[in-house]
């Protein structure tokens, strides 16, 4: 059996007046959760604490995608009583039972995984930019030019938005030593998945990781909230 243990943070940024950002971090339950809010009023900060406290009952893996779905319609219901016109968040969630884990995620919040030196992604953010880079992958100069795109952060999925929220799904094993980072935006905006990798892998503990990539978040300009959760697999 593999254990987890995990340390979080949330920061406005330097640049936002209100951070929208929510993280749950439930090691006893190897249950772990990020969710970047959006929307105005208290809209988008509300959806991501609803978000929460609705992943806050799961106990088993399987549970996840239906109180993603309880999540979706009290943000629903919650924008039709405040009069709110757009009001949304991503989550990107882990829990891990044993040896395996499943990787839950909806819209552009990450999850990335540290094994033997090497980063991996294991989300794919659903967002215009990413749509348009699987239609048509292209080179390397044609997968830039969509990144680039004035849509191409603008999200495809997000819970609380459309009539339904279909979350995505992955499967992995766990091996003792695994290293993985729950992110939102606010992070992989502003720092390449190169210098990600560097931060995790350089930092001997889950504090100093944190520590180390909010300074780094922070030097390349912290525009947005920023919010991350560090595991490691005992």
């Amino acid at each position: 059996m593999s254990g987890t243990f995990g340390d979080s943070l949330s920061d406005i940024g330097l640049v936002r007046t209100e951070n929208q950002d929510s993280v749950l971090s439930l090691p006893e339950r190897g249950l772990y959760v990020i969710a970047d809010g959006m929307g105005g009023g208290d809209g988008g900060a509300a959806a991501s604490r609803i978000l929460c406290e609705e992943m806050a009952g799961v106990t088993r893996a399987g549970e996840m995608a239906d109180a993603v779905r309880r999540a979706h319609r009290r943000i629903a219901d919650y924008a039709v009583d405040h009069d709110y016109r757009t009001m949304g968040t991503t989550v990107a969630a882990l829990k891990t039972d044993g040896k395996k884990a499943i990787v839950l995620w909806v819209g552009d919040s990450r999850v990335y995984r540290l094994r033997a030196g090497k980063l991996e992604l294991l989300t794919d953010d659903h967002t215009v930019g990413n749509e348009l880079s699987r239609l048509s992958p292209g080179d390397a100069t044609s997968r830039l030019a969509k990144r680039s795109h004035p849509l191409a952060h603008v999200l495809t999925r997000a819970v609380g938005v459309e009539s339904a929220v279909k979350p995505d799904e992955r499967r992995t094993d766990l091996e003792p030593g695994d290293r993985f980072l729950l992110c939102t935006d606010g992070v992989h905006d502003v720092l390449p998945d190169e210098a990600i990798g560097a931060h995790l892998a350089l930092s001997h503990t889950r504090p100093e990781a944190l520590q180390n990539l909010t300074l780094a978040v922070r030097q390349a300009g912290a525009h947005d909230n920023f919010s991350m959760i560090v595991v490691d697999v005992a």
